[in-house]
């Protein structure tokens, strides 16, 4: 029985009718059509992007050439704003392929309303790529050339400045890791080539945005280079900006030398036979300006110039001989080190080689000399003298005395210290040996005159004057004109007497000590002395 129900008027009841079974029908098929339109586009949003963007990948790497294996693998999740990919190998004709274990990346969907593609995170493992730089200086990575890969680097039109701020596309990339990645570099621009492997344990940086230049990101390095040799960055740097700002710490330690040989043969004309170092640096960059030091450990290091010119440019570069700094610097466990300072602008940075090596010979001689000696014993190093205070004698004299050997022990204390040291030793004579050799003299000829007897009668035949004792002492200038023959000597014996103090007294080995030619100057009013060089 149908229900019954007043009208709105008070009238007579009506009664409710049903909808007639087409209408109903009608209405099931919009919500199906709606169903189904939503399951077209979830289907599509889920698939299709995968598709769209495997094949604009596939078509862009055969314009370059390259084949891919792997790109089947790459998935578009749009519902979870992120993008995967791996394994894939990429190569290009016979050349050693390229290999991706895995990428992922996790964007921003709605900055893409704000012509911004930020993505969030970006993870890369297992990259493995070969670098290599070709004679005439043009990079490829894995055979192809480093300008097919980014063609804008030649040729790019420069930024309109009066181009409405923020009309262009912006990227974003807030957190960068790459995970067990090895990169094979070559270079074959020096003779022989030069070959690194290095391989990233860790590597992340936060905080890219092209729309704010101004922002720094931050970086952390872990790795190692050719197996053994580690390496290592942290701090902040900001490489967008007109001028780039950054605040960095680095570390390189025990990388070998010998493989570094054809650089060190270009700009030093050296060879390096062997050698290994360690650098702690430390910087920062304020509009491009820049400052910090870095802290350099040198072990073992054999070299060997090219020619004799090449030998003297080098000299020339760390403003000493540089087979003298060697020897000065080495310790005895073959260990140099050394801190430079640098400065100039990120364009073009400044590091006094020099300065540096000049403060570091000042330290090893503040240990044993007075500060008062170090400022003319370097510029003495300088000039290629390398003149320590000299051993003094006493005037007349070839013996060491006491003052002498306490001299003669400081510059042993230093061979001792520096195993690769070598001195040479010149003895010399002075006005003071002169001036006591004709008193000596003198004193000699009165005594000789004081002890004399009368004579006797002279004999018959004999001439009275010629029988008579001398009664004048001999002039002085003529005893200093006969005696420059022994002060030569003098000098010469001053050389022995030094040397034979060294090997026999202190056990220095005697190829370590070479003499040059004695010398005698009446007109020298130092001390008589033993010079000691480099």
């Amino acid at each position: 029985m149908t229900p019954k129900t007043e009208s709105p008027d008070g009238g007579t009841p009506e009664s409710k009718t049903p909808a007639p079974p087409v209408q109903r029908r009608r209405g099931l098929h919009v919500v199906a059509i709606i169903v189904a339109v939503c399951a077209l586009i979830a289907l599509a949003l889920t698939y299709v992007p995968s598709h769209v963007v495997r094949s604009l990948l596939a078509d862009e790497l055969q314009a370059l050439g390259i084949d891919a294996a792997g790109i089947e693998t790459l998935e578009v999740d749009v519902w979870a704003s992120e993008v995967w990919v791996g394994p894939v190998e990429f190569r290009v004709g016979t050349a050693q392929p390229a290999q991706l274990v895995e990428l992922g990346l996790a964007y921003d969907p709605g900055a893409l309303f704000q012509r911004r593609f930020v993505v969030d995170r970006l993870i890369v493992r297992g990259l493995d790529v070969r670098i290599e730089r070709a004679a005439d200086g043009a990079f490829s990575i894995n055979g192809v050339p480093l300008v097919r890969l980014l063609p804008a680097a030649e040729g790019a039109e420069p930024v309109d400045a009066g181009a409405e701020e923020g009309a262009g596309w912006h990227v974003g990339l807030l957190d960068l890791q790459l995970r067990d990645a090895h990169v094979a570099l070559r270079d074959g621009s020096v003779e022989p080539a030069v070959g690194s492997d290095v391989r990233f344990k860790e590597l992340e940086v936060r905080g890219i945005d092209t729309a704010d230049p101004d922002r720094s990101m931050r970086v952390h390095l872990l790795g190692t280079i050719n197996e053994f040799a580690e390496v290592g960055i942290d701090g902040a740097i900001a490489p967008l900006k007109e001028e780039p700002d950054f605040d960095l710490t680095a570390s390189l330690r025990n990388v070998e030398l010998h493989p570094l040989s054809p650089y060190a043969e270009r700009m030093f004309g050296t060879r390096l036979d062997s050698g290994r170092l360690t650098v702690e640096a430390a910087g920062k960059a304020d509009a491009g300006t820049l400052e910090g030091q870095a802290d350099i450990d040198l072990l073992g290091v054999a070299f060997e110039p090219l020619s004799a010119e090449d030998a003297q440019r080098l000299s020339e570069n760390v403003g000493a001989p540089i087979e003298t700094v060697v020897g000065l610097l080495e310790d005895d466990e073959g260990r140099i080190k050394l801190t430079l300072p640098v400065g100039g602008t990120v364009a073009e940075p400044e590091v006094d080689l020099s300065e540096a090596i000049g403060k570091a010979v000042g330290g090893v001689l503040s240990q044993l000399f007075p500060p008062t000696a170090i400022a003319g014993m370097l510029s003495d190093l300088g000039s290629g003298g390398g003149l320590f205070p000299p051993v003094v004698f006493a005037p007349n004299s070839d013996a060491l005395d006491e003052a002498g050997r306490a001299d003669t022990d400081d510059v042993v204390a230093l061979l001792n210290e520096r195993p690769k040291l070598s001195i040479r030793v010149c003895g010399r004579a002075t006005k003071a040996d002169l001036d006591a050799h004709v008193a000596a003299v003198i004193e000699q000829a009165a005594k000789d005159l004081s002890g004399a007897k009368a004579p006797a009668e002279a004999k018959p035949g004999k001439d009275a004057k010629e029988a008579e004792p001398a009664t004048a002492l001999p002039e002085p200038e003529r005893i200093a004109r006969d005696a420059e023959s022994a002060m030569h000597e003098l000098a010469a014996k001053r050389t022995v007497a030094f040397r034979r103090y060294l090997a026999d007294g202190r056990g220095i080995a005697a190829e370590r000590v070479s003499e040059c030619r004695p010398a005698f100057d009446p007109a020298d009013t130092g001390l008589p002395r033993v010079e000691v060089r480099l």
